[in-house]
């Protein structure tokens, strides 16, 4: 490749590159993923692919294995099938070497590995990328979001605890409220991961609270005026109202869901509203149409 540099793979072993790709995800995204590292959130499906020069990472893709669970009516009702797959993230190149086509260059790299081992791919991409990522093969899905008015007042006496990322404790508590945990529906979705999950604790305002009484953990945000929900595992209680209230610090008109919730949850005659926003890509996946997507948000990379 001469003068652009060298691909290598980073992986949660390869720790001398660990630090230089922090320093230049903290440059083009501000995000942290030192503290995240450290509290051994990087699992073993989760690796870069980069170009380097000396001991620079010039171009990034973060690869996240998962296996998508894709609504598939076709094969009876409710029925969904498993597709082993890879979403990327992180995808940025320093300014000083844009224009150049290491970008490209990369992305075709990471793409004719996976067409080799028949995974499809999809990412959440920025604005402005409407007309790049279909040159490599990839099609926008329509996303939708699920957001209600309800008035939530806060309500002391719900029995609950906020989990710390960096504790050893909390962590293993996570791994286990994962177990048993299936996929979200919607036309695609995935099982939550504990990886993902600790990323977005570290690196955005978003907590996750351990409700003892429902054996529920529950990852939510508060915006002016609107409780958003955007994680659920365990127990899901039929109604959803007073655990809202106890969850809440202040008062809110909208509560938004970051998933497809259950049917129980939602009016009778609730219609969800398209989510521009989105900008989901699909390469090599056929999702059923009809069915609305609502991809989880703490599982987009």
């Amino acid at each position: 490749m001469g003068s652009r540099g060298r691909i290598i793979r980073i992986t949660r072993e390869r720790e001398e590159w660990h630090e230089p790709f922090f320093a230049h995800a903290a440059a083009a995204f501000s995000v942290d993923f030192r503290r995240w590292a450290r509290h051994h959130g990087w699992g073993p499906g989760y690796e870069v692919a980069a170009i380097v020069e000396g001991g620079r990472v010039l171009s990034s893709i973060g690869c996240t294995r998962m296996a998508l669970s894709v609504a598939d009516p076709g094969l009876g009702r409710d029925f969904r099938r498993l597709a082993e797959a890879v979403q990327l993230g992180s995808v940025a190149t320093v300014p000083d070497r844009q224009g150049r086509g290491l970008g490209r260059l990369l992305m075709d790299h990471v793409l004719a590995e996976a067409t080799r081992k028949a995974r499809p791919v999809i990412l959440f991409s920025g604005s402005g990328a409407e007309t790049y990522y279909p040159r490599f093969g990839f099609r926008p899905v329509a996303s939708v979001r699920y957001r209600l008015p309800l008035t939530i007042l806060p309500q002391p006496g719900l029995e609950q605890r906020v989990l710390d990322p960096a504790s050893v404790r909390d962590r293993h508590l996570l791994q286990a409220m994962l177990a048993g945990n299936a996929s979200h529906g919607g036309g695609l979705s995935a099982r939550p991961d504990a990886s993902i999950l600790t990323w977005y604790l570290f690196n955005t305002p978003c907590r996750a609270v351990l409700v003892p009484a429902l054996r529920a953990l529950v990852f939510l945000e508060e915006e002016e005026g609107r409780l958003h929900i955007r994680e659920w595992l365990g127990a899901r209680p039929a109604d959803i109202r007073p655990v809202l209230c106890g969850l809440a610090t202040k008062a809110a008109g909208t509560v938004e869901f970051g998933f497809v919730p259950p049917p129980a949850w939602l009016p009778a005659d609730f219609v969800p509203a398209p989510d521009p926003e989105a900008a989901l890509f699909v390469r090599g996946l056929d999702i059923a149409p009809g069915i609305p997507v609502c991809f989880p948000d703490l599982l987009r990379t």
